[in-house]
């Protein structure tokens, strides 16, 4: 499920979608401060895999497969 804080640095929490698969565990998620685009890595099925998050829907889609057990994501500067 993917959530908002609104208004930011209040602590209110609202709900925004489903990422519409089962995840095992999640390891990193960033925001483009110039392309408004979200990633996050997450785990599904014992496989870690990068995807983009929709941040109207919450629907999380699968860009690349990862042979290696991440800990930790972020987006470059000016992405």
């Amino acid at each position: 499920m993917l959530y908002r804080q609104d208004p930011p640095n209040n602590g209110t929490l609202v709900a925004i979608g489903n990422l519409g698969v089962n995840i095992d565990e999640d390891s990193g998620f960033d925001i483009g401060g110039n392309s408004a685009t979200a990633f996050a890595l997450l785990k599904v099925n014992n496989s870690t895999s990068v995807f983009s998050i929709n941040l109207t829907t919450g629907a999380a889609t699968k860009v690349a497969e990862l042979n290696i057990q991440a800990t930790a994501m972020a987006v470059g500067l000016g992405f």
